[in-house]
């Protein structure tokens, strides 16, 4: 692991709780899709953030933030984003990253701001076979939290393979359905592919 002073270049509110933090390393660096890194609030104080840059974005790195006055454990990181416009964050953890060797198809789900590890790994597994089969569940409290659902859309435009299932907690009168609905549509398709 390796820790790096980063520059703040930007800091975008997408939603009333949620930022889009672009950072610029001081140095070169390196992870898998689907890493996280950890912010360094102090020598004891390290808060996890996953990434939704892909390894092949070298020159930044972008966070997804969900913060609010109900989250001030995120909040805090914010203020510090804010006020310093340089945070310290010691890269890359997690096992839960893209696999090289492999090509199956592939099911990502995420809640929240949790869509930015799964849009690493969409970009970098569409970059590597823009021919793959994924689907992506992306749930939300309301519509609005599901705040790059336009890019992904227009994703799946360009890739076929590509299945996009929203799924809010509150939906619009006959606009969403609920998580269990999607996936027991979703579950019609699948089939295991294991060993015995």
């Amino acid at each position: 692991m390796t820790t790096l002073s980063c520059k703040v270049t930007s800091v975008e509110a997408i939603t009333d709780t949620v930022y889009r933090v672009r950072l610029v390393p001081e140095a070169a660096f390196s992870f898998r899709a689907g890493q996280y890194l950890m912010v360094v609030m102090d020598e004891r104080d390290k808060r996890p953030f996953s990434m939704a840059s892909t390894p092949a974005e070298q020159e930044f790195i972008e966070l997804h933030i969900g913060a609010s006055e109900l989250n001030l454990y995120a909040m805090a990181v914010m203020d510090r984003i804010l006020k310093e416009r340089e945070i310290e964050v010691d890269i890359p953890h997690g096992e839960a990253w893209l696999r090289e060797d492999e090509d199956r198809p592939l099911i990502l789900i995420a809640g929240g701001t949790g869509f930015s590890y799964v849009r690493s790994i969409l970009l970098t597994a569409l970059a590597r076979n823009p021919n793959r089969d994924i689907a992506i569940y992306w749930g939300g409290r309301e519509a609005k939290h599901l705040y790059d659902l336009s890019e992904l859309e227009a994703l799946s435009i360009e890739h076929p393979g590509l299945r996009i299932e929203p799924v809010v907690e509150q939906p619009e009168e006959g606009v969403a359905r609920t998580f269990r609905d999607r996936a027991d549509r979703g579950a019609a398709g699948l089939r295991h592919s294991g060993g015995a």
